[in-house]
C-alpha cells in the first residue's frame, strides 16, 4: 500500500511539472498544420498543392488580407509552415485571434481539381468573409 500512495504521488508531481500556467502563445497569427476550425470530415475531400510563400503573400494580398496580418506580425516561418502543411495534407489555416488585427483567420485548403482555396474571415471587410481559389501552376490574374 505504501509504493501505491508513493506512485501516485510521483505521477501527480509529474504531471502538474509539465502545465507552465504562466505560458502565454504569441500575440502575432500563427501556422497550425492540423484543423482548429473546420470539421474533420471536410478535411478527407483536401488534396495536397505545391505552392510557394511568394506566391501565398500574392493571394493573400489579392484578398486583402496580407496587410493586416503583416502588421499583426505575420513571419516568413509561419508562411513556410502553411506552404510545408499544403503540400502533405492538403490543409492549413493562421490563427490570428489573439492579435489587434482586424484579419481573425485564415484556412488555406487543397481542392480536388488542384485550385488553391483560401478563407479569410477579415473583420474590416464587409460580409467579413473572403474567399477565392487560384489554380497555382497557371499564371494568375490576381
Amino acid at each position: 500500500m505504501g509504493m501505491r500512495k508513493i506512485f501516485l504521488i510521483l505521477i501527480v508531481v509529474c504531471l502538474a511539472g509539465c502545465v507552465d500556467p504562466g505560458y502565454q502563445p504569441p500575440q502575432r497569427p500563427l501556422a497550425y498544420m492540423y484543423p482548429t476550425l473546420m470539421p474533420g470530415t471536410q478535411l478527407r475531400r483536401l488534396h495536397p498543392v505545391e505552392v510557394t510563400v511568394a506566391t501565398l503573400k500574392e493571394y493573400l494580398a489579392a484578398l486583402e488580407l496580407w496587410e493586416p496580418l503583416v502588421a499583426a506580425g505575420l513571419t516568413e516561418s509561419e508562411l513556410a509552415t502553411v506552404v510545408r502543411s499544403l503540400s502533405h495534407r492538403g490543409y492549413a489555416e493562421l490563427d490570428a485571434r489573439r492579435t489587434t488585427s482586424q484579419v481573425r483567420w485564415v484556412a488555406f485548403l487543397g481542392l480536388p481539381d488542384g485550385r488553391l482555396a483560401i478563407e479569410g474571415w477579415n473583420e474590416a471587410l464587409p460580409g467579413k468573409v473572403v474567399a477565392k481559389s487560384w489554380k497555382p501552376m497557371e499564371q494568375d490574374n490576381l
